[in-house]
């Protein structure tokens, strides 16, 4: 992954996720990753990344890959304040004009309305709901929507679909838990591996870290929804599943369990 970051000074001091990824020469899956690492609400690749926030992803990215942010490397907002200074003609040599202080107040009302505009998007950020015709949510993000709020029961809400902003916080809450356990385990474990562990379970609450075991130790969804006793399905036994949550039996002995059924059939 390439360090150098973009110097472009019509860059806005507002990017989305998919703009930041191609800045950075990574994936806006990785992007996505580390702003749920760092408590950034982020559903999707056009999801839009504050100024700040998306500097503190190049600092942790970089961080992580071992490049060093170059003397050369200008963040959004000195790109934005050059691009300012270079409109208003306040090079060296027109700084020593009649009309330099001029330029130097017309500059600080640029700055403070730049400043006001973007102070204005923070806070209407907050407490905002989302809704059918807002950017879509990632396939991970809206099966745990699913199951935070069910469908059937958005269906009543006017508009449709919406997602009231406390539940914003549970989905992300539950997003960040699956995020950590990943990063914790050193399992890159894919999105649509998770989905599946939560459609197979649509009713019962997933630990990650429980269902990162599994999967590292090759257990399918499928393979822990099996109802086995002493080798043979038995459908009034509890699932592999249950038996690990209840530690009844360790992921290993599940595993051997699971192993000697496959190879019984």
């Amino acid at each position: 992954m390439d360090g150098k970051q973009s110097t472009d000074p019509q860059r806005s001091a507002v990017l989305s996720v998919r703009d930041l990824a191609y800045e950075l020469r990574c994936t806006p899956g990785e992007v996505l990753t580390q702003l749920a690492v760092m408590h950034i609400l982020a559903l999707g690749a056009d999801s839009r990344v504050r100024d700040e926030d998306a500097e503190a992803v190049r600092q942790a990215l970089r961080k992580r890959s071992g490049t060093p942010l170059s003397e050369t490397d200008e963040t959004a907002t000195d790109a934005q304040l050059r691009a300012l200074r270079e409109k208003l003609g306040g090079s060296a040599s027109n700084q020593s004009s009649p009309t330099a202080s001029t330029n130097e107040i017309s500059f600080s009302e640029d700055l403070r309305r730049v400043r006001a505009k973007h102070a204005g998007r923070k806070s209407k950020s907050k407490n905002k709901h989302w809704y059918p015709d807002n950017e879509p949510l990632t396939p991970l993000v809206a099966t745990i929507a699913d199951r935070v709020v069910p469908v059937y029961q958005r269906s009543t809400r006017k508009p449709p679909g919406m997602i009231y902003n406390s539940e914003l916080e549970t989905i992300n809450r539950v997003h960040m838990d699956w995020v950590r356990a990943r990063v914790v385990s050193g399992c890159l474990m894919e999105d649509d591996e998770i989905i599946s562990w939560l459609k197979k379970f649509p009713d019962q609450p997933l630990d990650p870290d429980t269902v990162i075991a599994l999967a590292q130790e090759g257990i399918t969804p499928w393979d822990a929804a099996l109802r086995l006793w002493y080798g043979k399905i038995n459908e009034n036994r509890p699932t592999v599943f249950d038996r690990i949550c209840f530690k009844d039996i360790t992921v290993r002995q599940a595993k051997a369990e699971i192993e000697q059924y496959k190879h019984a059939g």
